[in-house]
């Protein structure tokens, strides 16, 4: 992949960054696959990812996580809070829009920051943006496999090179907070 520096590669779970694309030049870019196997099907897992309700359950990342509306099955805004595991920093707020649809065979998920504009804030956060987020699942070779790709301005003072490794190890933890709650819910 031209220009992305491999910042972890496992076999269930490999993820490259980049700094800027044409959405933002100075904001960095992760790329991440990752491989949960044959024991989810695309339904079970988008079921979970897409339980907007109870993400907050399994999602560590997230302290809050709501749907602020519900336009059609396929199209949503929501609202959440990501934990800044930083001291003394405050956790982001995003707001968004996401659409989810099938094409070929696969399920996308594709989000990105409304204007927020005229959004109230709490205090004690700070807005963050999404440039673009978005997520392939996809049966591949007897595998269900999650190409994820987000871009996200975190308003943090903190050079693109540090943030990418952070952003990578944040993904890697969603992957394994996402397989446990399947786990869970298989067993319950």
């Amino acid at each position: 992949m031209e220009d992305y520096k491999e910042m972890k590669n496992k076999p269930d779970f490999v993820a490259f960054t980049k700094i800027g694309t044409m959405l933002n030049k100075d904001q960095i870019i992760v790329k991440a696959n990752i491989d949960l196997g044959s024991k989810f099907t695309i339904k079970e897992i988008l079921n979970v990812m897409g339980d907007i309700e109870n993400r907050t359950g399994w999602d560590k990342a997230s302290k809050e996580y709501f749907l602020d509306r519900r336009y059609s099955d396929c199209l949503l805004r929501k609202r959440y809070e990501i934990i800044v595991p930083m001291p003394f920093m405050q956790n982001r707020e995003f707001v968004e829009k996401q659409m989810t649809f099938r094409a070929n065979g696969k399920m996308y998920i594709y989000s990105s920051s409304v204007d927020d504009s005229l959004e109230p804030l709490k205090p004690t956060l700070t807005r963050g943006r999404t440039l673009i987020c978005g997520s392939r699942i996809s049966h591949v070779d007897g595998s269900v496999k999650i190409t994820m790709v987000s871009q996200m301005d975190m308003k943090l003072l903190i050079p693109p090179v540090l943030l990418g490794g952070k952003m990578v190890s944040e993904i890697e933890i969603f992957k394994d907070n996402l397989i446990k709650e399947m786990e869970r819910r298989m067993n319950s």
